[in-house]
């Protein structure tokens, strides 16, 4: 599950970019289905804090901690990530959602980052 990313003619309709306070009943509905059904899922796009009970499906936590070279560009960490746990493992807010929506939707985590590391496909 991608977020939609702002560029071509996606730029001329910031529309297609909701806000995450708007998203998150649908997406997690939408984890929640693909769970019971035995799919498997990877997110891109979405900061961690956002994934509730999906974090371990993130390609950006698994790039971090895999330390894979030269793939976050396009991030940012706001001020908010700063109180984060996650915050090592997670490569903030994409731009382009930044831009236009700040930081509506976030909440800095409290779970521990090595239970997040542990559940990760590492191997």
């Amino acid at each position: 599950m991608n977020l939609v990313r702002l560029k071509g003619a996606a730029k001329k309709r910031p529309w297609l970019l909701p806000p995450f306070s708007n998203m998150k009943e649908y997406l997690q509905s939408a984890f929640t289905i693909a769970k019971k059904a035995n799919f498997n899922i990877i997110t891109e796009g979405f900061p961690l804090c956002f994934l509730n009970g999906f974090k371990v499906h993130s390609i950006e936590a698994y790039r971090i901690a895999k330390n894979f070279a030269n793939w976050n560009k396009g991030y940012i960490k706001a001020k908010i990530c700063k109180k984060c746990s996650l915050k090592k493992l997670c490569p903030g807010i994409r731009i382009d959602y930044f831009s236009i929506h700040k930081t509506d939707g976030i909440k800095p985590s409290r779970k521990r980052i090595s239970n997040i590391i542990k559940k990760l496909p590492l191997h």
